[in-house]
C-alpha cells in the first residue's frame, strides 16, 4: 500500500511540476521562424520580424486580459500566466482571441497579414518589465 501511496504522489508532482512549466513564458511566440531587430533603446521588447501567415502564440498557459488597439504595433494581446508573469503580442493583424478565453501554451493569438509583419513581444514579472530574451527557449 505504501508503494501505490508513494507512486500516486510521484505522479501529482509531476503534473504539477508540468502544469508550472507551461504556465512559465519560454517557448517562442511564433509558429515559424523570424529574424529579430535590435529593440528600441532601453526597452524591454523583442521585434520579430515574420511572413505574412505566420501565428503568433500564447508562449505559456493563461488568462487573456486584455485585447487592444496599440498605437505603434496596432493591436496587443494581454495574457495573464497567473504566476506573476504578463505576456504581451503587439501586431496589427487578425486577433483570434478575445477577453476572458483561457488559452494553453501554442494558442493562436493573432494571425500576421500583409499589413505588417512585425511582431513585438513583452514580458512582465510582478508588474515590471524584464527582458524577454532571457526566458525565451529559442532554439535553431
Amino acid at each position: 500500500m505504501s508503494n501505490t501511496v508513494d507512486q500516486k504522489m510521484q505522479a501529482e508532482s509531476e503534473l504539477i511540476q508540468k502544469l508550472e512549466q507551461q504556465s512559465l513564458p519560454s517557448k517562442f511566440p511564433l509558429n515559424s521562424g523570424a529574424s529579430m531587430d535590435t529593440p528600441p533603446e532601453g526597452e524591454q521588447i523583442c521585434v520579430f520580424n515574420v511572413q505574412s501567415g505566420a501565428l503568433v502564440v500564447a508562449t505559456a498557459s493563461g488568462t487573456v486580459i486584455s485585447v487592444n488597439d496599440d498605437p505603434v504595433y496596432g493591436h496587443n494581446v494581454w495574457v495573464d500566466h497567473g504566476n506573476g508573469y504578463v505576456t504581451i503580442y503587439r501586431n496589427p493583424g487578425e486577433v483570434k482571441v478575445e477577453q476572458g478565453k483561457t488559452v494553453t501554451q501554442g494558442t493562436t493569438l493573432i494571425l500576421i497579414t500583409d499589413s505588417n509583419s512585425k511582431l513585438g513581444y513583452q514580458i512582465m514579472k510582478d508588474g515590471e518589465y524584464i527582458d524577454p530574451m532571457g526566458m525565451l527557449n529559442i532554439s535553431g
